[in-house]
């Protein structure tokens, strides 16, 4: 076996072994991540005003248990104070109530609750809420398709500046735009979410100038997008960049900086591309220097690293 070969193979296996596979983010966890700070420096006032039966007390105390903040005991206490403040009509329990019962996290899955709950937050004016009714009812899951009804909800979630909606949104006046200027104001969205962190946006720009047939090629564009997208855990993105990051004669081509976002996929959690990846390291690897292998695998266990502590420190705050 190549020297170079083995040397990235075990440090691919260190690895897998410091850092396990690379999840991607559920949309619980990041509907977790934006909720707003807790106010109350005093966390026994919280819980009294909890006790009391006041709505935001609970919603933040269950937000508190949901995330691990509490404990065992106050992660199984969860649901029945989010359930306490959304049966006062609370927006944001009646929202992770619902992300809940949508994903089955704590309690058996539920489209039809998640879709209720949903709707009482959004009729409020909750952003997240419309935005999550909306995909429902686009795919008509828990509730009747009704796509005009989605986009309608879309539109009041992005007029509200929620870079989510503006992403599907824009996907939908691209995909399914009957003229021109629906399909440039669905590029202008995607483009706002993009610039707002949205990877799934970002992965979308990335293919749109790598392989859209509609547009001319731009590969320059297609690698700032993927990168974006990469950096912020996009399995694809990051196997895409590392396709075009390998293409002869173009003045992005980096051997190294590919073979890092490979072995970064080879451990990520989509099975299709962990095959795919291993396949092209297989094949990138030998043809590398000693210093380049040592060098690429560096930087994927450090941007590893990088990624698992700061999934942690949103996990404290």
């Amino acid at each position: 076996m190549n020297g170079r070969w083995m040397l990235a193979m075990v440090m691919y296996a260190i690895a897998r072994r410091s850092f396990g596979a690379m999840a991607q983010a559920a949309p619980l966890q990041r509907s977790m991540a934006t909720m707003p700070p807790l106010p109350l420096n005093d966390l026994a006032d919280l819980i009294r005003a909890a006790n009391s039966g006041d709505a935001e007390a609970q919603y933040r105390l269950g937000v508190l248990g949901l995330v691990g903040k509490l404990g065992p005991t106050g992660r199984k206490k969860c649901r029945l104070l989010l359930s306490a403040a959304a049966m006062q009509n609370h927006p944001g329990a009646c929202f992770v109530l619902g992300m809940l019962y949508q994903h089955g996290a704590l309690i058996p899955p539920d489209k039809k609750k998640a879709v209720h709950l949903f709707q009482r937050a959004a009729g409020t004016g909750h952003a997240r809420a419309q935005n999550a009714l909306a995909q429902l009812m686009l795919i008509g899951n828990g509730v009747a398709r009704d796509k005009e009804g989605a986009i309608t909800w879309f539109e009041t979630a992005a007029a509200q500046g929620l870079p989510e909606a503006k992403a599907n949104l824009g996907a939908l006046y691209i995909h399914d735009g009957d003229a021109a200027a629906e399909r440039e104001r669905g590029m202008a969205l995607m483009m706002d979410a993009a610039e707002n962190g949205i990877a799934d946006a970002q992965h979308f720009l990335g293919q749109h100038y790598h392989t859209d047939a509609r547009v001319p090629q731009d590969f320059k564009a297609a690698c700032k997008w993927y990168n974006m997208a990469a950096d912020r855990g996009l399995a694809t993105s990051q196997y895409n960049l590392a396709l075009l990051l390998l293409r002869p004669r173009d003045e992005r081509f980096n051997p190294p900086a590919a073979l890092k976002w490979l072995l970064i996929v080879a451990t990520s959690q989509n099975t299709v591309l962990k095959q795919a990846a291993s396949r092209a390291i297989n094949e990138l690897a030998p043809q590398l220097s000693p210093v380049d292998v040592a060098s690429a695998t560096e930087a994927a266990l450090l941007w590893q690293q990088q990624r698992k502590q700061s999934s942690l420190l949103k996990a404290s705050l």
